[in-house]
């Protein structure tokens, strides 16, 4: 019996561990569970947490505790990276470029310090060992990896409210045209506008809100751009003005209108701008003149002497209009026929008469009424200007040579003595001189004539109606033709001239057949028509004599003309003593 009691009671014990065993097995098991729902709703999906999941969780609450004993500013982390907290949160600085007492820090996208070299664009940044930027330097050599994606939009810096690029297809010296286009616009437009453009060299720009920063900088020290080389400038959208930010530039950084730049060796930084006073806005009708002392080139430049640095198809300067390329260099002039002034427009009406060449100098009224007023001259006139009251235009004479010319309001026409060889291009009239290209064989040569030394080639004449007729019929019946500048003219017996006939004005009661002072020239009369005081003989070859059978003789009603006086025949003539009657 005793045995049996012993046995019981073991059996007991070992049922009270069991339980307590079972015990801890429930209490461990509603912990994990605890834990399982606990992060099961944290989760932003419900998805099941896995070991690795809930390893992972501890792991960034353990780190997140460690940052949140950081201090606000700079902390060097066990790893030895260094970062910016900036809030007692611990929350890391990951935006980029950080401003701080004057220096410039970049952070990366996980909260680490830059370090040794970062590339941004065409700058190069170097960073000291407390990492502040410790130097800057444009690279002109950059190559966007994606430039490919807009090829249409050479060196693109982009914003979100504008795109700043260079046209490639205007160059000046290693730097390019540079251009902006507002996101919202569909059109692109040149920085400074077309009187102002401005130039620089690929990926320099930058941009600030309305502003658009460029470095004219590059490494080549004998280019003409040298003496503004290494200028930071800006311009706001828009407008005319440039202002200096800083100069001899090695590369900057803009960050909210503050320029962090680089010179010699050391960094800088200012929120300062200058309004730049060179900088040059080119108004057409100004006062230019033309530079020819580089040699071989021609320059339109303002009265200071500064080019016109501005490409430009038609640029009109006074009384010219330039083709100008970016360096201010005159490419070409403008063609011009006619001179308008006064109410009037003045050309020169040209025809053959007997092989030769004849012109005249006509002016027409605002209802197309013209008028001679110059006697008939041999050879032909082209591209007419005006400059502080009288006209000027290129001649060649019946022997192919050619002249620069200049005609009073009242016809009077004198050819310059001075001349030049080849064919001649009148550019520019200044200080008493006129600018002329000639073009020969042996090339380019530009020149200054002077305009005091002249010589007669026609003389003016009171003005004359020229008789037109609008139905391709002269008076008299024969057929008519369109002279240059638009003046009708009536075929005439054969070797008489075919320029308009003028109306002859009589005083009162004299008869047509009378030659007076008021007489009048008639274009259309005989070949060897009388001669008395007052007319003008032009012979048709040197040499010739007045009462040759191919003189063609003038009219000119007022003018002297009396016994002895000395007539020009023009550049190659000989002069001839005109007689009066019974002389």
């Amino acid at each position: 019996m005793a045995t049996r009691r012993r046995k019981r009671k073991r059996s007991n014990i070992f049922g009270d561990i069991l339980k307590f065993i079972c015990a801890i097995a429930l209490v461990v098991i509603a912990v994990l569970m605890a834990v399982f729902v606990i992060n099961f709703i944290r989760s932003d999906d419900g998805a099941d947490i896995s070991p690795i999941s809930i390893l992972q969780t501890t792991a960034e609450q353990e780190s997140t505790e460690d940052a949140g004993a950081l201090k606000e500013g700079f902390n060097t982390l066990e790893n030895g990276t260094t970062v910016y907290v900036i809030d007692g949160q611990g929350t890391f600085y990951k935006a980029g470029w950080l401003e701080l007492n004057g220096n410039l820090y970049y952070f990366n996208g996980d909260g680490s310090m830059q370090k040794d070299v970062l590339t941004e664009g065409g700058m190069v940044f170097t960073f000291a060992d407390d990492g502040s930027v410790s130097g800057i330097k444009y690279n002109p050599n950059y190559k966007d990896s994606t430039s490919a994606d807009y090829a249409d939009y050479y060196s693109l810096v982009r914003s979100p409210k504008v795109w700043t690029f260079l046209n490639k297809d205007k160059q000046k010296g290693h730097f390019y045209a540079l251009m902006y286009k507002k996101t919202t616009d569909s059109v692109s437009h040149q920085l400074g506008g077309s009187t102002n453009p401005q130039y620089t060299g690929p990926y320099s720009m930058q941009i600030d809100g309305d502003y658009i920063y460029f470095l004219v900088y590059t490494s080549d020290p004998d280019v003409s751009e040298k003496d503004n080389n290494g200028t930071l400038y800006r311009m706001q959208i828009g407008a005319d003005l440039r202002q200096i930010a800083a100069e001899n530039v090695d590369g900057y950084k803009i960050i909210n209108g503050n320029v962090y730049y680089a010179s010699s060796g050391r960094m800088y930084h200012t929120s300062s701008f200058t309004d730049d006073e060179n900088v040059r806005v080119f108004a057409e009708g100004d006062n230019y003149k033309v530079d020819i002392s580089t040699g071989g080139k021609a320059y339109l430049v303002t009265e200071d002497g500064y080019p016109v640095t501005l490409e430009s198809e038609a640029f009109k300067a006074g009384n010219f209009t330039y083709k100008l390329s970016a360096e201010g260099e005159i490419l070409k002039t403008a063609e011009k026929p006619t001179v308008s002034y006064g109410g009037y427009i003045y050309s020169f009406e040209s025809d053959e008469v007997f092989g030769l060449k004849m012109s005249r100098l006509l002016r027409t009224d605002s209802s197309g009424n013209s008028e001679v007023l110059s006697s008939e001259f041999s050879g032909t006139v082209r591209n007419m200007h005006y400059d502080n009251g009288t006209m000027y235009a290129e001649y060649t004479d019946d022997k192919d040579a050619d002249h620069i010319i200049t005609i009073s309001f009242d016809g009077d026409i004198d050819y310059l003595t001075e001349t030049a060889d080849g064919r001649v291009t009148l550019i520019g009239i200044q200080s008493g001189k006129a600018v002329v290209m000639s073009v020969s064989d042996s090339g380019t040569v530009y020149k200054e004539l002077d305009l005091k030394e002249t010589f007669p080639l026609a003389v003016g004449v009171a003005p004359m109606p020229v008789e037109v007729t609008n139905n391709g019929t002269a008076p008299d019946g024969s057929s008519t033709d369109t002279a240059a500048g638009g003046t009708t003219t009536t075929d005439t017996a054969p070797g008489a001239s075919r320029l308009p006939s003028a109306v002859v004005s009589n005083a009162p009661g004299e008869s047509s057949d009378t030659q007076t002072a008021q007489t009048q020239t008639q274009a259309a009369q005989s070949q060897t028509q009388a001669q008395t005081e007052g007319t003008v003989v032009q012979n048709a070859a040197p040499g010739q004599s007045a009462s040759s059978a191919d003189a063609q003789s003038y009219n000119v009603a007022g003018r002297d003309g009396a016994a002895g006086t000395v007539v020009s025949q023009g550049p190659g003539y000989d002069e001839v003593a005109l007689t009066g009657p019974g002389g």
